[in-house]
């Protein structure tokens, strides 16, 4: 498991600077649980973007909701013009509202495309809190990058048999054509020019996510695939480095937000496992 910290003075200068594509399902989410993340990323000079399904308009409250996101992830060093939100209004926000995959997996390549996503990170199939919500962006990631796998292996398969009937005669010309019609429409229906990678927050246990910065040691203690895993860790502990931007959001920061910011282990450190 490979482990990050946020230290600006880090030396990454032979290191390729991609674009990282964080996709939540509501306002907060992102310096919630996911900080030590983007602070690592924005700290060594990445291009950061935010995209947004929901406005988090439960109660009414979707345009401040709005205006609050943006000004937490400029607190935390994202440009305003990398905030985006679903404007289809598809995904209403909701503890028992179950969001269709195919429009969640949609609206990500959407998104991508946009942006120039090098790097997609979200929720796994937990989705920390067990919000459907974040549930279902899991579900529609995993969908992509799984669609993503196939296409790929079928435009391979397409160039090889292309390959072998270059060799034969006129007549497997026809079935030449064929695959290049197959291979055309993999194409238009994964519509990228580059294989995206994807990770997945992972969720622990009740116990592990209150503990707080007490989960950085026992963290590096587990057993992970370095090859497939990483970690970020936050250098800043008091007060959380969630904590500035988690003060933007006015409309939701009430007392058990106070708790959350100060005793959840997604303040202090981020489990990112690849989506395969």
């Amino acid at each position: 498991m490979k482990h990050r910290y946020n230290n600006k003075n880090e030396d990454n200068s032979i290191l390729i600077k991609k674009n990282i594509l964080f996709v939540i399902a509501h306002p907060d989410d992102e310096c919630m649980f996911f900080t030590p993340t983007i602070q690592y990323y924005t700290n060594n000079g990445y291009e950061i973007f935010v995209a947004c399904l929901s406005n988090g308009n439960a109660v009414g409250l979707g345009k401040i909701r709005e205006k609050e996101l943006i000004d937490s992830c400029m607190d935390m060093g994202i440009k305003k013009e990398n905030v985006y939100f679903d404007q289809t209004n598809n995904f209403e926000d909701g503890m028992k509202i179950i969001w269709d995959t195919n429009l969640v997996e949609e609206t990500i390549l959407s998104f991508i495309k946009q942006t120039s996503a090098d790097i997609v990170i979200s929720f796994d199939e937990c989705g920390i809190s067990g919000h459907p919500n974040h549930i279902s962006i899991s579900n529609g990631l995993k969908q992509l990058i799984n669609n993503q796998s196939l296409t790929t292996t079928s435009t391979s398969s397409s160039l090889l048999n292309r390959t072998n009937n270059n060799n034969n005669n006129n007549n497997n010309n026809n079935n030449n054509n064929n695959n290049n019609n197959n291979n055309n429409n993999n194409n238009n229906n994964n519509n990228l020019n580059k294989k995206i990678k994807a990770y997945k927050l992972e969720t622990v246990n009740i116990i592990r996510k209150y503990i707080g910065i007490a989960d950085i040691p026992l963290t590096k203690l587990l057993s992970y695939d370095e090859n497939t895993t990483q970690t970020f860790i936050a250098t800043q502990l008091f007060p959380p480095s969630s904590y500035s931007p988690m003060t933007k959001h006015k409309s939701q920061f009430v007392w058990f937000r106070y708790l959350f910011v100060f005793l959840s282990r997604y303040s202090f450190i981020n489990t990112l496992i690849e989506i395969k």
